[in-house]
């Protein structure tokens, strides 16, 4: 076979029809870096040794040629001939705002808005003009199709199929799995936490049915089904929805004309004890219907000897006409004990018979949820009110640190000064813990840091203000070195003294080194302003926590005490099984009941930077 010669490397090889190179290796250097690059044929395009110099060949490309943005008007190599646009961002203006916002997509796709609430607005705006409502659901024909749509039996049917596959039902709420995690969701902090927060913003209400316009769209929708604000319930359905159904009839003639039921039935006038066995409901019903129908006056109104001796101590300071007693409306369909409407004031009295939770009461009513009081003082709250709790123990063991509390919601004390008027001293722990156990609601508290403000020319004690590293039964963690709890503050009985707490707590600040101070505001007592004034930032709740009182003799312990490890001493019974019994069965059998408050409001303050 004739030899040939390569026309690169001028090799000789056995040619192979009409080939005229060899099949190498040749080389040729990188455009780059002039290292030499293995090709076959001179019509292969350069090619460089490796990914860097590659890259490096395509900026050197680019840079070569520019264009000019046709969005922005920016100069830009192109990555390819028809490229246009750079590669942004691009600003724009938002349609809704006006607010100035930058994006990255092509400008064929430019967003007319800056964020989701914006679109969500252009898109109610645009809906609105078009619709005149905000929501196309919202239209009639819309609202048929939708529900003819979901009404029609191949979706049913498709629904329960999906449902059988996936959770065993023809319906997922009846899944105990959906069931269960609907429950721990619906539970939460942080899902009350947002419903609390979607409410506020939507209805101005922790309670959508507070708002006004929820009422009223209520009574619209019933009045044009029903025609009648309330639904009507057949008297099957009223069986089922009371307590005791087999007195559905005796409720039926007291919901139509309770006056004619209560002369029928009674002297003139009943108790609510009475209607409530002979209604077979709880009073809530009772009272709306009584309310509704211009009829409290027929019900026999009995007070306890504790809430009467409340009412007594009022009157000293208020005429008996500002004090309102069993008020149904500030908090409805719950009750105020006492309302003061001209302060904004309502008065809770909770003896331990009816308001703990653990045991039944003396009517056989149920032991109060944990977060009655709580529930109670937040509607308060929503009514623009403050509620001011006096659990049964307090008003016998404390009545005049009580009595002073309510003085001082009202603005009466009796002695009031300024804090110019006094200096500050450092207190004794013996003294601080005698001012404290006279002056405080919980007493002393162990403290490293004791302030007390005297009054200049008597040197008289007339306020305390204590401070101590953050307690770990108060959530302190390893990790807090340096922060401290503001632990006890309050002035002599029915004294006020103003500006006092700002110089006891300035004190503090220029003498001490810290990173952060703490503090808890009892929801039950105090409404929490003070610390504002202080300059102290709400960072939190607590959850209601509970105190143990003997139901015979009102003796009562907080929660710490009453570890399980303190109990053989704290109850003087060495034949306690510690190890087989909670401290809610112990405490329970030695004739203890659990009673809870409404939580904590967590506050802390840092020096600004």
């Amino acid at each position: 076979m004739a030899k040939f010669t390569c026309k690169i490397c001028g090799k000789e090889f056995d040619r192979v029809g009409n080939g005229v190179y060899c099949s190498g290796p040749h080389f040729r250097p990188c455009p780059v870096c002039g290292k030499p690059v293995a090709f076959q044929r001179p019509s292969e395009p350069n090619k460089c040794c490796s990914k860097e110099c590659t890259d490096k060949l395509a900026n050197q490309t680019k840079s070569a040629k520019t264009k000019i943005c046709k969005e922005c008007g920016k100069e830009f190599h192109p990555r390819q001939a028809s490229q246009v646009y750079c590669e942004g961002p691009h600003r724009s203006i938002c349609v809704v705002c006006g607010k100035e916002f930058e994006y990255s997509v092509r400008p064929s796709e430019k967003p007319q808005t800056c964020s989701i609430d914006c679109q969500s607005k252009l898109r109610m705006n645009t809906t609105q003009t078009k619709y005149g409502v905000d929501n196309v659901s919202r239209l009639d024909f819309v609202k048929k199709k939708i529900s003819d749509r979901n009404g029609s039996e191949e979706v049913q049917a498709r629904r329960r199929q999906t449902s059988l596959r996936n959770w065993g039902v023809d319906n997922p709420a009846k899944s105990p799995e959906v069931s269960a995690k609907m429950s721990a969701v619906m539970s939460s902090e942080e899902y009350l936490r947002k419903r609390e927060k979607t409410c506020l913003a939507r209805y101005g209400s922790r309670i959508p049915m507070r708002n006004k316009s929820v009422q009223d769209k209520r009574c619209a929708t019933n009045m044009n089904r029903y025609g009648q604000p309330g639904h009507p319930h057949s008297r099957s359905e009223i069986q089922k929805r009371i307590t005791d159904g087999s007195k559905v009839d005796n409720f039926i003639s007291f919901k139509d004309n309770p006056s004619e039921f209560i002369s029928s039935h009674f002297d003139g006038h009943a108790t609510i004890v009475q209607l409530e066995q002979i209604l077979g409901v709880t009073n809530t019903p009772i009272y709306d219907i009584l309310i509704e129908k211009n009829c409290r006056d027929m019900l026999d109104t009995t007070f306890s000897y504790f809430e009467d001796s409340v009412v007594e101590f009022l009157k000293e300071f208020v005429s008996e006409d500002e004090i309102i007693r069993c008020d149904r409306k500030v908090i409805k369909p719950y009750e105020l004990d006492i309302y003061l409407p001209k302060y904004n004031l309502g008065i809770e009295c909770n003896p331990v018979a009816t308001h703990n939770s653990s045991f039944v009461d003396p009517w056989g009513w149920n032991p109060k949820d944990r977060n009655y009081h709580r529930r109670k003082s937040l509607m308060a709250l929503d009514a623009g009110s403050f509620l001011f709790h006096i659990f049964g123990y307090e008003w016998t063991n404390h009545p005049d640190i009580i009595k002073s509390m309510l003085l001082n919601l009202m603005n009466m004390n009796s002695c009031k000064m300024g804090a110019r008027s006094t200096y500050v001293d450092e207190l004794t722990y013996d003294e601080c813990k005698q001012f404290l156990n006279e002056n405080h609601r919980q007493g002393n508290c162990g403290s490293s840091i004791r302030l007390g403000l005297r009054v200049k020319g008597t040197d008289e004690l007339v306020s305390v203000m204590t401070f101590g590293r953050l307690r770990h039964t108060m959530g302190r963690a390893d990790t807090d070195k340096n922060v401290f709890e503001l632990s006890r503050f309050c002035n002599k009985l029915n004294t006020n003294v103003a500006g006092g707490a700002s110089k006891l707590f300035k004190h503090f600040i220029r003498n001490n080194q810290f990173d952060e101070i703490i503090s808890f505001s009892d929801i039950s007592h105090t409404q929490g302003t003070l610390y504002e004034t202080l300059g102290f930032q709400r960072v939190g709740e607590v959850p209601p926590s509970y105190t143990w009182v003997d139901k015979y003799d009102q003796v009562y312990y907080n929660r710490v005490s009453c570890q399980k490890s303190n109990l053989k001493k704290l109850l003087k019974d060495p034949n306690i099984d510690i190890a087989n019994h909670t401290e809610v069965e112990i405490m329970q059998d030695h004739g203890f009941a659990q009673v809870y408050d409404s939580g904590k409001i967590k506050w802390a303050y840092q020096l600004p930077t």
